[in-house]
């Protein structure tokens, strides 16, 4: 199990966080929330995506990745 933590602000608008855990199967979005886990059932390496995006669409979203490595 692992824990991801987002930390981003726009001001008095609130936030939408979006967790992609596996940019290889598809799903685009897995979870949603400031903090978050997720269990990898497999050994491998994987691409997180987190979006943060305004709920009202008046702002862009902003997307960041970064590499898991999960050892068996």
């Amino acid at each position: 199990r692992r824990q991801f933590a987002a930390r981003a602000t726009a001001g008095l608008t609130p936030l939408k966080f979006s967790w992609d855990f596996d940019d290889s199967n598809g799903v685009q979005e897995e979870k949603d929330g400031r903090r978050v886990q997720h269990v990898y059932r497999k050994a491998g390496d994987f691409v997180v995506t987190l979006t943060a995006a305004d709920p009202y669409g008046l702002r862009e979203s902003a997307k960041t990745t970064f590499k898991v490595h999960v050892t068996p």
